[in-house]
């Protein structure tokens, strides 16, 4: 099953559409979040890669739901809401443009404080551990922590790759090595391809708005 869903059908899309096909055995799902390079919020029952972000996980017997959907459109606002202010503490404490920070920590986790992908990257701004200790937090769960040592490394990599932000995104996805491997390029991954895309068009639609 490939089901993509918009915004506006939400995760229930998914249930109903397990409902209905009346399969009267055990069925396990789990539901992927994604957001294409205009803003669009889909979901699926398959990752693609870690711009999927996990939300729900389904567990149906005799189509009977046992475990509800976790995801939560009006949860995803109060989020946003709740951690903007720290978003733009940070974006100043480093010099960066606060529509940038708020972007990354859109694309990498729906502002999900427990989001976590399969490559062990937590957090608001997907942080691995080995990262984050470079900015000397040994816990990147705690929300303050998270997003200062990833707009610390945002800002390092700016400055690195001389202001420019596409190959700075580029080295926050996949890694600084992987674009001074490639001469200072955005490498040949189409994740990080995907990933610069989206997180620079959320960022010139937040600076539109603000």
């Amino acid at each position: 099953m490939q089901a993509l869903l918009d915004r506006g059908n939400h995760v229930k899309g998914i249930v109903f559409f397990l409902l209905v096909m009346a399969i009267p055995s055990t069925i396990y799902a789990e539901v992927y979040q994604y957001i294409d390079p205009h803003g669009r919020i889909y979901f699926t029952d398959q990752k693609q890669d870690k711009t999927y972000h996990l939300v729900a996980k389904l567990y149906f017997e005799n189509n009977d739901v046992r475990h509800r959907p976790s995801f939560d459109v009006a949860q995803f606002r109060a989020n946003r809401k709740k951690f903007m202010p720290l978003i733009k503490k940070m974006a100043a404490r480093y010099d960066l443009p606060f529509e940038l920070v708020q972007a990354v920590v859109h694309v990498e986790s729906s502002y999900d404080p427990r989001a976590e992908s399969s490559s062990g990257c937590i957090g608001l701004m997907q942080l691995k551990p080995s990262t984050a200790r470079r900015y000397g937090v040994n816990n990147a769960w705690p929300v303050e922590d998270n997003v200062r040592a990833g707009s610390h490394y945002l800002r390092d990599l700016i400055d690195m790759f001389d202001g420019d932000i596409r190959l700075a995104l580029a080295g926050y996805n996949a890694g600084e090595n992987a674009v001074l491997r490639n001469n200072r390029q955005i490498p040949n991954y189409p994740e990080t391809k995907r990933y610069v895309k989206k997180v620079i068009h959320h960022y010139r639609r937040l600076s539109k708005k603000n």
